[in-house]
């Protein structure tokens, strides 16, 4: 019988995905990845059945650390406008964020081509909910 997946492993997996994709790129190799998060490669398999799975799944991580961010930093009760107006006046914060959104919007495009339109699709969602939630 299969051990169930542990959630600590897991977000390992992602944290030094993170880091070593930051350092290296998108090519960046699942061993180094797996060695800095402390585990197997076969065992990063067992948590993400691909390298894409995972890189999915971290631009996924990222964007919604992104979206929290953002709406932590917006008010609550206010209309989208006004959210957005917020967001306007705190140039260097809402600029490094959106910034880091499109880019890693624009990077996935460029890796998959043919699923360019919904990683633009997926970017401006997470742009919009976060100007809107």
């Amino acid at each position: 019988m299969a051990r169930p997946k542990s959630d600590d492993k897991r977000n390992a997996i992602l944290a030094a995905a993170i880091e070593v994709v930051a350092e290296q790129g998108l090519a960046a190799p699942t061993a180094k990845i797996a060695k800095l998060a402390g585990v197997a490669e076969g065992s990063l398999f067992t948590y993400f059945a691909t390298k894409d799975e995972l890189l999915n799944q971290l631009s996924l991580e990222v964007k919604s650390d992104l979206r929290e961010a953002m709406v932590s930093a917006l008010p609550k009760a206010a209309t989208a406008r006004d959210k957005l107006r917020h967001a306007w006046q705190q140039p260097a914060f809402a600029g490094a964020l959106m910034g880091a959104l499109a880019e890693a919007t624009m990077d996935f495009m460029a890796k998959d081509p043919p699923q360019a339109e919904d990683y633009a699709s997926s970017g401006f969602e997470a742009f919009w909910n976060a100007i809107t939630a």
